[in-house]
């Protein structure tokens, strides 16, 4: 499913924070990366009311933003197959967002988000 796009649709990239480990070949310490995960066209990301922010206030899943994507604008990168909680959305104007909720309902997600 394509949702329409729309005045505040814009293209956003999502990237998963890769921790520091050790190379089990090399032995060599890799620090802390951000690896690309997807790429969704015609994203919504729009400020959550005042409600909808007091009901979810002071709960794992406080977001103040929600992101609209029909299945179909997302491409995922080899490897990857899903946005998780803990991924960072990073909007054409470069804010960054921290998925709390990555819901999936199928033709689209409705993906709850704390900007950073």
């Amino acid at each position: 499913m394509r949702l329409p796009k729309n005045i505040v649709s814009q293209n956003v990239t999502v990237k998963r924070l890769i921790e520091g480990h050790t190379d089990e070949t090399t032995g060599q310490w890799i620090d802390d990366t951000e690896a690309t995960t997807a790429t969704i066209t015609n994203a919504c990301v729009l400020p959550k009311s005042g409600n909808e922010r007091a009901a979810s206030s002071q709960t794992v899943y406080e977001s103040n933003y929600a992101l609209y994507a029909g299945s179909d604008d997302i491409t995922f990168i080899a490897g990857y197959t899903d946005i998780e909680a803990g991924d960072i959305v990073i909007d054409s104007k470069g804010k960054r967002y921290q998925v709390t909720f990555p819901g999936c309902y199928g033709p689209a997600y409705q993906t709850d988000l704390k900007e950073l």
